[in-house]
Order: structure tokens, then sequence, then C-alpha cells
């Protein structure tokens, strides 16, 4: 799911109403089983994915939160696990803006929808196509069995080093393309002088020819000659 963050970017996922926001999600199911290589999801399975993704965005910060505490590079607060239902650290998600009830469809109570940043979406697609998705706990796949998730998991890893390769291959062949296209042109370019050098020489030839005439026809109304 990492690497399908792209199909929210520039989406505002929130909205006035629930209806509104219902519409909203009822776009990006529609555009994400649009994707080719992708299992479809109803809007309900793509709202728990997003959710369990904040939510596990959230459990790592507090883990590092709780890992730098432990090394005096931060305090924590001791009642922040009761008293709250994640600790407020800054996401790697914009928060778009504050919504009000009707939205049961969202994880852990939160009724605020969020849009991830450029700079993080740029990163999670760089990263999940190198080695995968970024943090080990994030289970894209919880609303299916745990072993067909996990042959999912490794199909959709085989297409996405297919394409990569399938990439390499367009990026390879046109610059093979682009090498002889430079070669054709140098081919066009000599040829064209040659050509332009003859045309001066026709010219040239022409010139002497009439230069030739004109004197002739000089000598023959004066008389004289050269």
């Amino acid at each position: 799911m990492a690497n399908r963050h792209v199909l929210l970017e520039g989406t505002m996922t929130n909205g006035a109403t629930a209806r509104q926001r219902s519409k909203v999600w009822d776009d990006i199911t529609k555009q994400f089983n649009q994707q080719p290589g992708f299992y479809n999801r109803d809007k309900k399975q793509l709202r728990k994915l997003w959710g369990n993704i904040r939510s596990n965005q959230r459990q790592a910060a507090r883990y590092c939160i709780q890992t730098m505490s432990g090394l005096g590079g931060a305090t924590s607060d001791p009642g922040s696990d009761q008293s709250q239902d994640s600790i407020r650290v800054p996401s790697p998600y914009s928060l778009e803006s504050g919504l009000s009830g009707g939205d049961m469809d969202v994880v852990n109570g939160y009724d605020i929808e969020e849009k991830p940043s450029q700079a993080e979406l740029e990163r999670v697609r760089r990263q999940y196509q190198r080695t995968g998705p970024i943090h080990p706990i994030i289970d894209m796949e919880d609303s299916i069995p745990c072993e067909q998730s996990n042959n999912q998991t490794t199909e959709e890893k085989a297409q996405i080093q297919q394409l990569a390769i399938q990439e390499y291959k367009e990026k390879v062949k046109l610059a093979q393309m682009k090498t002889k296209e430079q070669e054709d042109h140098m081919k066009f370019v000599q040829l064209k002088r040659k050509l332009e050098l003859e045309l001066l020489d026709e010219e040239l030839k022409i010139k002497k020819m009439k230069a030739k005439a004109l004197e002739k026809e000089l000598n023959e109304k004066t008389g004289l000659t050269f």
C-alpha cells in the first residue's frame, strides 16, 4: 500500500459532511481499482488500510520517542499512553482540516483525513521500489487471511521488479534510439554540407561560363582581343 499513496496525492480527503467525504472516497476507490496490477478493494477496505497506515506511523513515532527517552535524548510524558489514544508528534503527513462527526469508518476514532506530503510520497515510492515497505509493522493486507496476504505481497514485489526491468529495457532502447538518431543527424549534416559545396561549385562554374560568354561578346563588338 505504501507505493500506492500517490493515488491520494493532491486529493482533498476531507469534507464538511460525511456524505461529501464518502463521495471523495468513492472517487479514490474508483481510481485505485483502475490501476493495473492492484487487487481491487472496496471503499471500506481502503479507508481501513489508510487508517492502519496512520496508526502504524503513530506507533513508530511512539517507539522512537520511548527509545530517545531511554537514551536521554527526549522527555516523555509518563501518562501519555493512558490519557491519549496516541502521542501527538509531527507526522510525515500534513493535516488538511478538522472534521466533526458522522464518519465512523475511520480507524482509532480520528475524524481528521490526512493527505501525504509530496516529499514523503516520493521518499516512500523510492524506498518501496528498492526494499519493500519502509516499516515492518505495516500490514497492508490485514483485511484478508495472513497466508493470502503474504502471497499477494510476494506477487506485488515480483510485479514491481518486472516493471523495473521493463523500464530499464525501455531506457536502454531509448538511449540506443537517441544514439542512432544522433548518428543519422551527423550523416545528414555531412551530406547536406557536401551538397552545398557541390552547389557552390556549380554556381561558380556557371559564373565563369557567363563571364567568358560576356567577354566573347564584347570582343566581337569591339574587334579587340585580350
